[in-house]
């Protein structure tokens, strides 16, 4: 016996009001004595798990959340205890992916609490990160799910199918792709810096020499005497990043001579570059009795990093064109939803040197987000089938942006208890 998931025109990635047509099929070669019926659910959800890292002679607490974001079911075959004779039997079915989150008048007791209605439908996404203090698990998953269950006898109702089958169906809402915000990814976000250096090696009789002990203490007793330069820096980076897209980086450096009073101009050298991506995954969850906890977990990349560089800079300069191109490292997108939050930032170091003085510019928590680069081809060998493995066809981390940076708490609709609340977590 077999029992399949097939999608007719299968799609790489689905987006809001996506329908899904297809089949499916139950291989029946013998008699199979008596089912209750076939039940196909067409469903999505998001879970997080959080863990307490107490120590290591210690236990971890754990935390587990799911919010039902839409469901809808369909039987198959309704007969009660319908005997199945042997053929081959196939459902034709239709659905369309909402472009909100669908909220029942009342959910079933068993199920996970509700959630508000009309928040927008975060895509997929599936991580597991840890720090110190805690490990979190987190996934958005929309799948297929169909059940073969069989009549019971007795006080007690089975529940679990004798069958069973599950198809992952990736989804990328519209806003979280890069071409739908063709005009912002032009943008670009401006940070801006002044420094003032104040130094005896800017008279052109100290050019290239190191100044002696008295003149160092001369010019500590008197730095209202010393002659002073003052520069611009100008740091442009993109508001969004793209998947599998270089990320366009731009320095400018320009001399302030309304605010300088040095005979020259100086040389102003960069002296190392240092760019790192801290993606931050947030959750939150809630056991039925002990209360709630959240926590965020952060994971660095280095994207790019150079040392002893002695690099003379005036005006602007493209890193690319420096350095080469930085592209993005494989990752999740952007989203914000009420239990699982992926979010980015840039940290920027840079060490310009002038006049013999080291100065830093540093900016670490630049918010970006990041869009997804999903194609909109079909690739019909990806979704064919269906298969009995949760977790095989599962596709990570593609999500969708929102300004927020935070998980906002849960709606006072749900039916989880929140007496007592941990601390977040940050690395």
């Amino acid at each position: 016996m077999s029992l399949n998931i097939y999608i007719d025109e299968p799609r790489q990635y689905y987006a809001a009001n996506d329908i899904i047509r297809g089949r499916v099929i139950f291989d029946c070669p013998r008699d199979f004595q008596q089912i209750k019926d076939v039940r196909l659910t067409f469903s999505g959800c998001s879970k997080a798990k959080i863990q307490k890292i107490k120590g290591p002679a210690a236990p971890t607490g754990s935390y587990q959340s799911k919010c039902i974001l839409f469901q809808r079911e369909r039987i198959l075959l309704p007969a009660e205890e319908y005997k199945v004779p042997p053929a081959t039997y196939e459902w034709p079915f239709e659905f369309r992916f909402p472009p909100h989150v669908e909220s029942q008048n009342a959910w079933p007791e068993s199920g996970s609490f509700r959630v508000d209605e009309n928040q927008p439908l975060p895509p997929s996404f599936h991580a597991e990160c840890h720090n110190s203090l805690r490990r979190i698990s987190a996934r958005i998953e929309y799948r297929l799910k169909v059940q073969v269950f069989k009549p019971t006898k007795g006080l007690f109702e089975r529940k679990s199918p004798v069958f069973e089958k599950l198809l992952h169906l990736p989804f990328v809402p519209m806003a979280a792709r890069a071409h739908t915000r063709a005009i912002e990814l032009e943008k670009k976000q401006k940070l801006d810096r002044i420094f003032t250096v104040r130094s005896l090696s800017l008279l052109p009789e100290n050019t290239d020499r190191s100044l002696s002990v008295q003149e160092r203490l001369k010019a500590w007793l008197s730095p209202g005497q010393l002659p002073y330069f003052s520069f611009g820096v100008e740091f442009r980076y993109p508001l969004y990043l793209v998947q599998g897209k270089p990320i366009q980086l731009l320095l400018d450096v320009k001399p302030l001579i309304d605010n300088s009073n040095a005979p020259r101009i100086p040389e102003v050298v960069l002296q190392s570059v240092s760019i790192t991506l801290v993606g931050r995954t947030a959750a939150q969850a809630s056991p039925v009795l002990m209360g709630s906890m959240s926590g965020e977990v952060d994971e660095e990349t280095m994207l790019l990093s150079k040392t002893s560089l002695r690099m003379a800079v005036s005006g602007q300069m493209d890193f690319s064109e420096r350095f080469g191109q930085i592209p993005l490292p494989a990752t999740d997108v952007t989203f914000n939803t009420f239990n699982v939050t992926r979010s980015y930032r840039l940290k920027i170091s840079l060490v310009f040197e002038c006049a013999g003085k080291l100065l830093k510019f540093d900016a670490p928590d630049l918010e970006v987000g990041v869009l997804s680069n999903a194609g909109m081809t079909a690739e019909k060998e990806s979704l064919a089938c269906g298969s009995a493995d949760e977790g095989s066809s599962h596709s990570r981390g593609y999500v969708a942006y929102r300004p927020d940076g935070q998980p906002p708490p849960y709606s006072p609709s749900s039916g989880v208890s929140e007496r007592s609340s941990e601390g977040k977590s940050r690395v």
